[in-house]
């Protein structure tokens, strides 16, 4: 487990000003070998929705590199297998 306080500053969307944001990141691991990630973030009211949309994102990209790596290791396997 991972808990920290980010402080958000900076060059920001319009209409968002500086604030901060607690963070818990949690890996379980499941009974069919497979693990869980499990992300909560506090956040003042007004910010919720944008980082919905932000995580939704996110972890949208991820599912995409995942699956991008294990079709590759997939066919890195199938071409193992080939006999020589």
């Amino acid at each position: 487990m991972a808990e920290g306080v980010m402080h958000v500053s900076g060059r920001l969307q319009e209409g968002i000003e500086p604030f901060e944001t607690r963070l818990r990141i949690e890996f379980h691991d499941e009974a069919d070998g497979r693990t869980r990630l499990e992300i909560r973030q506090w956040l003042p009211e007004r910010l919720a929705h944008p980082s919905e949309e932000g995580w939704r994102q996110a972890f949208t990209k991820l599912d995409a590199t995942l699956m991008n790596v294990q079709a590759v290791a997939a066919n890195h396997r199938e071409v193992e297998a080939w006999p020589s």
